[in-house]
């Protein structure tokens, strides 16, 4: 694999070799994008958002919605505030970032409509300035988060410890057939594009069993998308400290040709210890 020189390198131009990685299967499997020579535009999304059940929010071409919206613009409107009072997600046109976040309003509407009310809840309570740190943590899982599936609570034990080289290595065999990772932060697929070591996500663990893995992608997703919105809606996910656990993605067997070799993660600027309070 060749990395990013630098942390953060987006591509400008669209392209559908990234659908060909493993990281992207997901997306590959349940949109049809590997046909499409240029970046998929709303009325497409729109499309994909009905046919996934994303019922009472539509994707609107930013430059359209400040002219149709002129009023709530001038209004001085929040981008959550927008998506709250007028069920328009602001998408811009070419834009990665946009188009991922798109794509995981379609696999996680009830999540993403949550996390939505829970910005809007703080807001009311506290105001747009500052932020919160609530609604810091909200923002950082919308960007990085993901949801890590288990059945076996040893190999979520090495990873929740740090203990990577039990967790990749000693049951490298765990992955896939006990664990597996759904991307939920649209930065975290965005960053994908053009890797590098230190790309790190931070996942909720949910609990599954045997027929999960059975079920059809879509419904794994479906599943998913309901238990995460029932953890959000109880509150502590979010108004507590480092509920969400470290995972550097390029460690995921697959994900990094490289990391084939157990050497691969002895690099601890990138596979982290766990820090011990003193």
């Amino acid at each position: 694999m060749q990395y990013s020189p630098k942390r953060f390198v987006t591509p400008e131009n669209w392209f559908t070799s990234w659908l060909e990685k493993p990281y992207f299967k997901h997306l590959a499997q349940l949109f049809r994008m590997q046909q499409q020579s240029v970046f998929v535009d709303v009325a497409t999304l729109n499309a994909w958002a009905a046919a996934s059940g994303l019922s009472g929010m539509r994707f609107v071409c930013d430059a359209a919605l400040q002219k149709k919206e002129t009023a709530l613009q001038t209004d001085g409107l929040y981008y959550e505030e927008i998506i709250h009072q007028t069920g328009c997600v602001p998408t811009r046109p070419d834009s990665w970032h946009d188009l991922f976040n798109a794509l995981i309003w379609c696999l996680f509407p009830a999540s993403k409509k949550a996390l939505n009310q829970l910005h809007i809840s703080e807001i009311q309570q506290h105001g747009l300035h500052p932020r919160t740190a609530v609604r810091n943590r909200v923002t950082h899982s919308d960007e990085c988060g993901a949801v890590l599936t288990y059945r076996d609570k040893t190999h979520l034990q090495a990873l929740q410890n740090h203990q990577w080289h039990e967790a990749f290595v000693e049951q490298r065999q765990k992955w896939q057939a006990s664990t597996q990772l759904f991307m939920f932060g649209h930065a975290n697929y965005e960053m994908l594009l053009a890797p590098y070591i230190g790309l790190t996500g931070k996942y909720i663990a949910i609990a599954v069993t045997d027929d999960f893995y059975a079920m059809p992608l879509e419904e794994q997703y479906q599943y998913l998308d309901n238990e995460l919105c029932k953890l959000i809606h109880k509150g502590a996910l979010f108004r507590e400290k480092k509920m969400m656990k470290p995972l550097p993605l390029l460690g995921i067997p697959g994900w990094d040709p490289n990391n084939d070799s157990p050497e691969y993660y002895d690099n601890q600027d990138y596979f982290r210890p766990l820090r011990t309070r003193a």
